[in-house]
């Protein structure tokens, strides 16, 4: 007999709170005390979920999951057995000093059952043996990655040739000979989101200075695959030539994420995999250009500055396209944030490398693993690439030059134990990965603002007082502080402050109405037609184009749209 108040049906009210919503029963596997779910006579119902989901239940669970008479509860139930954890502890570990695939799968497993028991406990504080666990993961995948990188580092040049002869370039020609540069700007949104009004006003925008300027826009919504699956792009280096660009994993690695079903209604982002949608159409589309200029939707050229074209502004000369860097992107000073939301890559075989390094990073299963993968939406994964892809272009530079990176800065780039109000959590802290990024690149590169040019023929960060590639008007424009946000209309709104050439509106509320507002237009049909946009940023007589960015590092530091904890 089921013990008294033990449900009997199929589908449990999933919380005694009102407004709780009704979740039918699933078939969870691996989580809390099996014991508790599978016990002769059980009642159908009984699971981690429908007896533990704290935001529905409260902080003991659902009552009528425990009966005196087995000695059932809470704790015995939803929390795993220690010893259960040192098992399985010692058998991750013991697999990962073997090998870097099973470092990695380890590691998403974990965050993946931290992320499962996060959203149905509350918060989940790590226990003894989990964190030694994620402490040993987290070194070990880091030395697993410099083992790879010194393999690569030794292995360059023919992965440089291979790259080379993949992308698919005209004889070399004088320069009265050669044909004019084939210049795009890239922007993708998914095929859900690629109707929006801010996909559809940065399209609009983008396009219109595409056209211009003579140049390709792509605007690719094609749905790449939903989670890391064995995809590849072909006319890469050839497989086995370096770890480092294979990263392959079978099916097991990420079969995890569809164990239960309801991973997807639980809020995690471990089934979210967008956030690499551009960069499979980066590599999809970069072996047909010359130049391409990688962009988020929330961007566009500012209005006084689409007369500029690309590759000036980028500092690329025209007649010595072999001296072109492969990656571009903007130099953060020492108080700024990294942002991943602008690269302009070229037809150097650099580029294809830092896409590959990048993309073998989308395989890893780590990136399924919930809140727990990559850090900070997957910039971590951009910056440590680029990082590694500056470091063997610093020694490349130099006659015997010997890799000068040890990947120390993968530690922050994936979950590792955390401290928060007093308790050991899983967690990123982005400041850390961003402190450590550029002290590395100081030490390779000196410091920002005056960069050894040389040191980095291949990766070429953009001073923001040259030209600002991502300058992000929530930290820079006085008509973003709060007092203008929040009271809409009641204050005459300040003048744009600094005429940057592209703006990015990260972390900015209600995007597409702020660009209008900015850009002066009144609605998205204002973009429709290239021409009448035009001439509107022509009679709006907008400050002449400055092309650089804010001089003083984060003017408004105090803006509530970003903690400040981030930098600006």
């Amino acid at each position: 007999m089921a013990p008294k108040g033990f449900f009997t049906s199929t589908a449990l009210t999933a919380g005694a709170v009102a407004g709780a919503s009704v979740v039918a029963a699933t078939p969870w596997s691996g989580f809390g005390n099996a014991a508790c779910w599978t016990w002769p006579q059980a009642p159908p119902g009984l699971n981690f979920l429908n007896c533990c989901f704290v935001a529905g239940f409260g902080p003991t669970g659902n009552t009528e999951c425990w009966g005196e008479e087995l000695d059932l509860s809470f704790e015995r139930c939803c929390l795993e057995d220690e010893s259960e954890l040192v098992r399985r502890a010692n058998e991750t570990l013991a697999a990962a000093y073997g090998s870097f695939e099973a470092s990695a799968t380890g590691l998403a497993h974990l965050m993946h059952r931290v992320d499962v028991e996060r959203h149905v406990l509350g918060r989940r504080v790590l226990r003894g043996p989990e964190l030694e666990l994620l402490g040993g993961l987290n070194d070990l995948l880091r030395q697993w990655r410099e083992k790879q990188m010194a393999e690569l580092a030794e292995r360059l040049d023919a992965v440089l040739l291979a790259l080379e002869a993949a992308q698919r370039r005209a004889p070399a020609r004088s320069p009265e000979e050669r044909p004019a540069r084939k210049v795009a700007v890239l922007m993708a949104c998914t095929p859900d989101s690629a109707s929006s009004e801010l996909c559809q006003l940065g399209a609009n925008l983008w396009q219109c200075y595409a056209q211009q300027h003579g140049y390709h826009f792509i605007f690719d919504s094609n749905s790449f695959p939903a989670f890391p699956k064995k995809f590849r792009f072909e006319g890469g280096a050839p497989k086995g030539l370096a770890e480092a660009l294979d990263a392959d994993f079978d099916e097991e690695a990420v079969r995890f994420i569809t164990q239960e079903p309801l991973t997807d209604r639980l809020g995690t982002d471990g089934v979210t995999f967008k956030w690499w949608q551009r960069w499979y159409a980066a590599r999809r589309h970069l072996p047909a250009f010359d130049l391409i200029l990688v962009v988020d939707p929330d961007t566009a050229i500012f209005p006084s500055c689409t007369h500029e074209e690309l590759p000036e502004v980028l500092g690329l000369k025209e007649d010595v396209e072999e001296e072109w860097p492969g990656v571009i992107t903007r130099d953060p000073r020492d108080e700024e944030d990294l942002n991943g939301g602008v690269f302009a890559l070229t037809s150097s075989p650099w580029a294809l490398l830092y896409l590959d390094l990048l993309l073998a990073r989308s395989r890893w299963p780590i990136d399924v693993a919930g809140g727990g993968g990559w850090c900070h939406a997957r910039q971590a994964a951009e910056y440590e690439t680029l990082l590694e892809v500056l470091a063997l272009s610093r020694m490349a530079s130099e006659p015997g030059g010997q890799l000068d990176y040890t990947s120390e800065c993968m530690a922050h780039a994936v979950p590792q134990v955390v401290q928060l109000g007093g308790d050991s959590v899983a967690g990123c802290v982005w400041p850390q990965y961003l402190k450590c990024w550029k002290k590395n690149v100081a030490r390779l590169l000196g410091p920002s603002g005056s960069r050894q040019a040389a040191a980095a023929l291949h990766v070429r960060l953009l001073d923001p007082l040259r030209a600002d590639l991502n300058y992000r008007p929530w930290s820079n424009e006085p008509r973003y502080r709060s007092a203008y946000l929040n009271v809409a209309g009641a204050l005459p709104l300040p003048p744009v402050a600094n005429t940057a050439f592209l703006w990015h509106y990260v972390g900015i509320p209600e995007k597409a109405k702020h660009m209008l507002r900015d850009f002066g237009l009144s609605g998205l049909e204002d973009s429709l037609d290239c021409a009448r946009l035009q001439r509107l940023f022509e009679d709006a007589a907008f400050p002449v184009c400055g092309l650089a960015g804010s001089p003083r590092q984060c003017p408004f530091d105090d803006s509530l749209l970003m903690p400040r904890f981030f930098g600006c």
